[in-house]
């Protein structure tokens, strides 16, 4: 019987037992190395950004790093991490105190914030928000750095290195472009590796800021088939679902995609049915198929939510507004296809195939790399279609005339 005193975790929150990305662990923590290993000498610190599809396990995989690398001994103590949202960032002096802390110099981070007027006063007080024009934020980010040079005089032995995380990288602003160019750019004796999640767009993002000599990025793809396997039968064993039969174990992996988060959602649904019905339940054709319908349902909704967030002007329906490009996937069965073909086809009256699109790539509805788009996770692809030929089957009814009597 699944363990009831065994709390599932929730959406956003890693699994017990982690599997694969063992080339870009490894490539983090090389990096983290180096971080720690220049601490007392110039470096440019770059950005880390691990980029993907929405459900392709880039908060996981940021979250496992963090909790790996703070566990490491290097020179003799373990690094420390503090984690922040794109949007945090346009509030400077928190951002600097918040990092101040995590390092475990509070104190002299908050003496050198009252000390520093350059960041503390004027228009850029508490917020960059009020600083659109260059020379405003190119003001703040000097202020920043100046803050961060201090603070590395200040640097506590006892932290060889402090991890940034940065989440939801793909919404960073010209308000929070000031502390990425100082993050980036990196501090002498600031042994800062500054780490960024975001869509598959985000390089193009952080570009458009004027964040250059970005590394290239750690782009992740799917699990490929023994990782999923053993993501899903390892879970299960935990949450007390063992000796599962491969069947079950490769209806629930196809399910998945090698997606975490859809693993994630169909691992919930069936814990949930096997408290009800036994640890053997996936067992049962029907209970199988339950778990694999409302593990999908959760994947759709958090789709569906993701469709509803996009802002089209005059409050246009999104899912009507990618209506042609759903039928062109629908009919022609491309996986992807080239942006600027994309937005012409969206692009009809009162549609605006170009704010469609771009729409949605930045609410991760759509996937873009290379001047390619698509719906990025085969689900909710199969999804958009489906409902498209629902559309199109009310329509024809509604059409037909009416049965004479």
């Amino acid at each position: 019987m699944a363990d009831p005193r065994i709390i599932f975790p929730g959406p956003r929150q890693p699994l017990h037992h982690f599997a694969g990305r063992h080339v870009e662990m490894a490539r983090l923590i090389e990096t983290l190395r180096g971080v720690a290993t220049r601490a007392r000498g110039a470096h440019r610190a770059g950005f880390t950004l691990i980029t993907g599809t929405p459900g392709v396990g880039k908060t996981e995989l940021s979250a496992r790093f963090v909790a790996k690398a703070t566990s490491l001994a290097l020179g003799g103590a373990a690094p420390k991490a503090v984690s922040l949202k794109a949007s945090e960032l346009s509030n400077p002096l928190d951002s600097f105190l918040r990092i101040a802390d995590a390092a475990g110099a509070g104190e002299a981070g908050r003496a050198t914030a009252e000390m520093d007027t350059s960041i503390a006063s004027g228009s850029a007080s508490l917020s960059v928000a009020e600083a659109s024009m260059t020379r405003d934020r190119k003001r703040v980010a000097h202020g920043f750095a100046a803050m961060m040079g201090a603070l590395a005089r200040a640097w506590p032995k006892g932290c060889p290195a402090l991890i940034v995380s940065i989440d939801e990288l793909q919404n960073a602003t010209a308000e929070s472009a000031a502390v990425l160019q100082s993050l980036h750019e990196g501090t002498e004796g600031c042994p800062v590796m500054p780490l960024g999640a975001g869509l598959q767009h985000t390089l193009a993002v952080l570009s458009g800021l004027g964040v250059s000599r970005v590394a290239p990025p750690i782009t992740l793809g799917p699990l490929d088939a023994h990782d999923t396997h053993e993501a899903i039968g390892e879970n299960l064993a935990y949450y007390g679902l063992e000796d599962v039969d491969d069947g079950p174990l490769s209806a629930l992996a196809d399910a998945s995609f090698g997606y975490p988060a859809h693993i994630h959602g169909y691992l919930e649904a069936a814990v949930k049915a096997a408290r009800q019905a036994g640890p053997h339940c996936l067992d049962d054709p029907r209970v199988l198929r339950n778990v694999i319908r409302d593990g999908h349902g959760a994947r759709v909704e958090y789709y569906e939510g993701r469709l509803d967030a996009m802002h089209l002007d005059g409050g246009l329906e999104p899912r009507e507004a990618l209506m042609p490009l759903t039928a062109h996937f629908a009919k022609a069965g491309d996986r992807a296809i080239p942006q600027e073909l994309a937005m012409s086809l969206c692009d009809r009256k009162p549609y605006d195939g170009q704010q469609t699109i771009q729409q949605a790539i930045a609410h991760g509805v759509l996937a873009a790399k290379d001047g390619m788009v698509s719906f990025g996770i085969p689900s909710f692809r199969a999804h958009m279609i489906g409902r498209m030929r629902e559309w199109e089957r009310s329509v024809s009814a509604a059409k037909e005339p009416p049965l004479s009597g």
